[in-house]
């Protein structure tokens, strides 16, 4: 037996599956159709979401799932997501950033996915931006529905 033998596959989720959630709140809502890919550029970088809709403002939806294997991990993936922010923050246009966040399955990493919390909370310098559980896609898909239904009318 070999120490890699008796371990337990752990299935973690990825960005796609915390946006696929988010994706199905919208679907059920039927404001699906208003969304769609955009590509913010600053004069360094660019930084393509997935989810997005325009009122005069981007309203880009941003998943970051910390369900990962490390602490380092989650922190270094909360770093490069403030990074990339960063590296767009002199774009022209209006962007409104709306994060929803997939915590760890594993209970032991909840310290190191507080301090990704707080480092994600840090892009606000640069954009306005809401945060938001897996669990609230929800809240958000409906604040969203309201918002959309406010600008058609």
């Amino acid at each position: 037996m070999t120490h890699y033998d008796g371990g337990v596959a752990v299935s973690r989720r990825s960005d796609l599956d915390v946006l696929k959630n988010f994706s199905k709140e919208l679907e059920q809502r039927h404001i699906s159709k208003y969304f769609s890919e955009k590509t913010i550029e600053g004069s360094d970088d660019k930084v393509v979401f997935q989810s997005a809709w325009k009122n005069g403002v981007w309203h880009c939806v941003e998943p970051l799932s910390f369900d990962l294997a490390a602490p380092e991990s989650i922190k270094a993936k909360a770093r490069m997501y403030l990074g990339q922010m960063t590296s767009v923050a002199d774009t022209p246009e209006k962007v409104k950033l709306y994060v929803v966040l997939g915590a760890p399955s594993d209970p032991l990493l909840r310290p190191a996915y507080e301090h990704a919390v707080q480092i994600v909370k840090k892009v606000s310098a640069s954009f306005d931006q809401e945060i938001y559980a897996e669990s609230e896609v929800g809240k958000l898909a409906s604040n969203l529905q309201q918002q959309i239904a406010d600008h058609n009318h």
